[in-house]
């Protein structure tokens, strides 16, 4: 349970003495054996140090690969150690082809929890896949509120099992790539509901042979308005097919999706009655400060707390992550991400970010939904958001998969 702490005052000097210290928690982690059959010859799949396996304390480990002549094996997964609850608590009833619906804290992490089975059993399927190599139908359909959460999954999938067909549609770029993809026969499609919408009414999508669907923050899907999207998609698919539904909150509308389009699922609660949902390993501090002075005090204490390393600062107005972008870039290099800038500008952005091109982003809400941004340091809310589930999806952010992360 994360509580709220004052930050002390805020004095910027060389000396390290006055800087808090931020000593992290060792986590804790438990080996899980796999029930696979096991076969020797590996070839293709990486299952260590990938981010499939993101989850993991990769010190622990093994690097391991897999074909479609081979199945994920549990000697392959020998001294894998899980530190997330839904890994856990999803993995083996997913192996078993429950149906299920996952109420899990913000940036806990899911890929492992459903991209493990489904991998396993089209990988199992070897003879048939070579049967139908060319212009085959996609068998997993994964739906993501956000283009960035969508080629987050694809990219974890593809870097995993590089021998499955993997295509990520979304909106906001040209739709002749991704028909091109598509008619040449995919295994797993991943994208936003608005776009697979597009692609099924203009023939270039279709779903009649899809065994495995996967609803990834599907309370976020409600928040950006995608409901009548995500039902008409999940009317169009086979009755018969394993279905797993991954949310932070449990809204009307995904109970509702829950009774009518599961199977008797599985219920999983990793949340519980607890009123704040934040991953563990977020630190929150609260600094009493003006509306001026806010401003003054921010490049300083990204200098004093985030100490070199990546920062998102949250905004409530496009014209607030412009001003405060171009505040810092004086002496901090930022970028500013809102829903004016065009796609192609968002994702060098993103890149850029990604790769610390530039160390501080400074980031609207809606702009900043889906993200999956690797090693934060520091979040700042440069102003609180009007509702809590705002905050927590904001937290989602960082801290994901174990890391300590800062939040002021």
């Amino acid at each position: 349970m994360a509580s709220i702490h004052t930050a002390p005052s805020l004095e910027v000097t060389s000396s390290a003495a006055n800087r808090r210290k931020i000593t992290p928690t060792a986590p804790t982690s438990r080996s899980l054996s796999l029930p696979f059959a096991f076969k020797s010859q590996f070839n293709g799949l990486v299952v260590g140090g990938t981010p499939l396996l993101g989850c993991f304390n990769h010190s622990f480990v093994p690097r391991a690969v897999a074909t479609p002549n081979s199945v994920l094996s549990e000697q392959a997964f020998e001294g894998l150690s899980l530190h997330q609850d839904d890994d856990r608590a999803v993995l083996v009833p997913a192996l078993e082809g429950r149906d299920i619906i996952a109420r899990a804290k913000t940036g806990t992490g899911k890929t492992l929890a459903f991209g493990i089975p489904i991998i396993k059993r089209l990988t199992e399927d070897d003879a048939e896949r070579t049967r139908r190599m060319s212009g085959r139908l996609p068998r997993v359909l994964v739906l993501a509120p956000t283009r960035e959460l969508a080629k987050q999954v694809e990219k974890e999938i593809k870097e995993s099992a590089s021998y499955l067909n993997t295509v990520c549609v979304y909106g906001g770029v040209s739709y002749t790539i991704q028909r091109s993809a598509l008619s040449r026969g995919v295994d797993v499609v991943v994208g936003t509901p608005g776009r697979i919408i597009d692609l099924i009414e203009s023939n270039d999508l279709k779903l009649g042979e899809v065994e495995y669907l996967v609803l990834d923050e599907a309370d976020q899907m409600l928040a950006v308005g995608f409901e009548e999207d995500v039902e008409e998609i999940l009317e169009s698919l086979p009755s018969k097919r394993q279905s797993m539904l991954f949310s932070a909150t449990m809204p009307s509308w995904v109970k509702k999706l829950a009774r009518k389009y599961l199977d008797n699922p599985l219920n999983i609660d990793l949340v519980g009655d607890q009123d704040e949902k934040l991953a563990e390993g977020i630190k929150l501090y609260a600094i009493s400060a003006t509306a001026t002075s806010k401003r003054t005090i921010l490049s300083d204490l990204i200098t004093v707390y985030a100490k070199g390393g990546k920062t998102i600062v949250f905004t409530q107005t496009k014209r607030d992550a412009d001003e405060v972008s171009m505040a810092l870039t004086s002496s901090i290099a930022s970028e500013a991400l809102h829903g004016d800038i065009s796609q192609h500008q968002r994702e060098r952005t993103l890149n850029g970010f990604r790769q610390g091109k530039f160390t501080v982003l400074v980031a609207t809400d809606v702009a900043a939904r889906g993200l999956d941004i690797p090693n934060v340091d520091l979040i700042i809310h440069y102003e609180l958001p009007n509702d809590a589930e705002t905050f927590v999806h904001r937290s989602g952010r960082t801290g994901r998969a174990g890391r300590k992360v800062l939040q002021f």
